[in-house]
């Protein structure tokens, strides 16, 4: 990856911390890394892709990078931005136990394939051994508790700031070509589809991203009956998840869970 472009370290200024603005988490259209000298943000790099790896060439920025640690406040003032700048910030997580870097990052850029059916992507991806899949979970009822971002974000700072041009935060992983997911051949655009179900399905909000993990929060998450049906979703599309516990464990784990953290190996 190229990191050509460093933005200037503006004087510091005070960020109110507000009120978190969930149902407002999308735009129009993705925002452009071209103005992001306009939100007061610290010191930063573009990432570009190399050339030839997107299908959009590799003179438009993946996502901006924060040069140091920031606290909780700027990314929930980015968060409720979202709809006017249709930049969406995400936690860069450390891999390893190092921190996150261009170099360990491995972004890739793919063509979109095009997948709409995702009950069929998910059928075609379940693991065998578990029989049949049992279709996509019904949606949650209930208002959502947008705290629970704020929770894990609090918990984490301070961290690297990254900053993506999407619509929505479920559209990060196609945006930025994430490939942690690569040993599966895991179609990222088919991915980012499936997370914008989850958000309307779950309120589920991307939040943080690393070399091989997602995590996301779920403001609205499935209980009951729901929890073991959308257990077999998450199998799906992340097979590791059910590493030495298994479906029926996993669905009992995810009953209610706000978190939901995401891991490829």
């Amino acid at each position: 990856m190229r990191r050509l472009f460093r933005s200037r370290d503006p004087q510091s200024q005070p960020e109110p911390p507000g009120e978190l603005l969930g149902p407002h988490w999308a735009s129009e259209r993705p925002g452009s890394l071209n103005r992001i000298a306009e939100l007061g943000l610290p010191a930063g790099t573009l990432v570009f892709p190399e050339a030839g790896d997107g299908p959009e060439g590799f003179d438009t920025p993946l996502l901006w990078v924060s040069d140091i640690d920031v606290g909780a406040d700027l990314w929930t003032r980015l968060a409720n931005g979202l709809r006017t700048t249709g930049l969406w910030p995400i936690i860069l997580e450390p891999w390893a136990g190092t921190p996150w870097s261009v170099d360990n990052a491995c972004l890739v850029p793919q063509p979109d394939t095009g997948v709409e059916d995702l009950e069929g992507w998910l059928a075609d991806m379940y693991p065998s051994d578990l029989g049949r899949f049992p279709g996509l979970a019904p949606a949650s009822s209930g208002v959502p508790d947008w705290e629970a971002a704020l929770r894990v974000v609090g918990d984490r700072a301070p961290f690297l700031l990254g900053l993506v041009p999407v619509e929505t935060p479920a559209d990060v992983p196609a945006a930025i070509g994430f490939s942690g997911g690569g040993n599966y051949d895991l179609d990222i655009h088919a991915t980012s589809r499936l997370l914008r179900s989850w958000e309307a399905r779950y309120a589920a909000a991307l939040v943080g991203v690393g070399a091989e993990t997602v995590t996301l929060v779920l403001g609205r998450p499935p209980c009951g009956r729901t929890a073991p049906q959308f257990a077999a979703e998450v199998a799906s599309l992340c097979p590791d998840s059910i590493e030495g516990i298994g479906i029926d464990e996993l669905g009992r784990y995810l009953d209610g869970r706000e978190i939901l953290e995401l891991w490829w190996d």
